[in-house]
């Protein structure tokens, strides 16, 4: 599934309407998180970014991915990063879907070590830096806020 930018852009104007009128309001890290994550998506290949520089970060990630289906697994990315970036893990559907890449990435499965994850969420960082002519500091700050949660339900699984 891509992720295209008019679904997540329809996806924040519809998380602004639910929560009340945006005038005065300041955005929320989720809406922040969101609106780069967009802004990335638009300007290049995000998955293709990503996975050039993660697989860089360590000889270990490189053996990891060995004998990848490469096409399947930048759509698993663009959906778990978009599920980490829209979505709480109070919403059950998310909170499931991170729990399965939990156990399958888990030391009976995949053994993706949970040190590994500090790589993977800087490899996102990186390419989002690359991607969106926005960036901040600010905005690491708000993705590594942001993803915290879902990287941390996911190594406790581990």
């Amino acid at each position: 599934m891509r992720i295209t930018g008019w679904l997540i852009g329809a996806l924040a104007v519809f998380s602004i309407v639910v929560s009340g009128s945006a005038q005065n309001q300041e955005p929320s890290i989720e809406a922040e998180v969101r609106a780069s994550f967009e802004r990335s998506e638009a300007a290049g290949d995000f998955a293709d970014k990503f996975y050039a520089i993660f697989l860089n970060k360590s000889p270990e990630i490189a053996l990891l991915f060995a004998q990848t289906d490469f096409e399947r697994q930048r759509r698993l990315l663009r959906t778990t990063v978009y599920i980490m970036v829209t979505q709480d893990l109070d919403d059950p559907t998310a909170r499931e879907t991170l729990e399965r890449i939990g156990r399958s990435h888990g030391r009976s499965e995949l053994n993706i070590r949970p040190e590994l994850y500090d790589l993977w969420l800087d490899s996102i960082c990186e390419t989002v830096k690359d991607l969106d002519p926005e960036w901040t500091p600010e905005t690491e700050r708000f993705w590594r806020e942001r993803m915290a949660p879902g990287i941390t339900l996911i190594t406790s699984l581990y």
